[in-house]
């Protein structure tokens, strides 16, 4: 009888670790949808998007640290910072301790995207969560915030708030002129609608 029992709570585990699996999936294709989308209302690329994201998050920060963080190519990274620079989100500058360093930062136009980006995408979220119970709200989150942290043990990577990089002895940006002027960004999407809406 014990044997049955404990072969029957593992065929619900089982079941309910594919449950939650393909919550978490259809909800990641989902926001990326609505990334997307916000990304193409101000004429930006997803990479673009998630770029001026992260500089939110981190503050001024190397290039080389950047580019080490998301795994990206130099030449890749290179095309994403001139378009945002050459629309005016983002900075280069050097860091006045290490002249070698090249910092990035959001100016204040990418800041205030940024800020609006963020407010439409939880206005979103806020829409998706609307009629759930607060109690079963709760208890998802609690949920969703065990398997992160679980997730970052098998991964070996830090539990508890989402790391964020801290620019050691590097200070604020300040915006320079840019580098190049163009209509798009990297060769993708217009400007006109991100600049009067900044």
């Amino acid at each position: 009888m014990g044997t049955a029992v404990s072969v029957a709570s593992g065929a619900g585990a089982v079941g309910a670790e594919e449950r939650l699996w393909g919550a978490v999936s259809s909800m990641t294709r989902l926001w990326l949808r609505r990334a997307r989308e916000e990304a193409r209302s101000v004429g930006l690329s997803l990479p673009q998007l998630f770029l001026i994201g992260g500089l939110k998050e981190t503050g001024p920060i190397p290039v080389s640290r950047w580019v080490e963080l998301v795994g990206s190519s130099p030449s890749a990274a290179t095309g994403l910072l001139d378009g945002l620079e050459a629309a005016g989100f983002l900075a280069r500058s050097h860091d006045p301790l290490d002249r070698r360093q090249v910092l990035i930062a959001l100016t204040p136009q990418g800041q205030r995207l940024s800020f609006r980006l963020y407010t439409e995408m939880r206005r979103s979220f806020t829409a998706y969560c609307d009629g759930i119970p607060g109690d079963e709200l709760r208890a998802a989150a609690a949920t969703l915030e065990r398997v992160v942290v679980h997730a970052l043990a098998c991964e070996g990577l830090p539990a508890g708030p989402k790391p964020t990089v801290a620019p050691a002895r590097s200070k604020p940006v300040s915006p320079g002129p840019s580098r190049r002027r163009t209509g798009r960004l990297g060769g993708r999407g217009r400007l006109a609608g991100a600049r009067r809406s900044a």
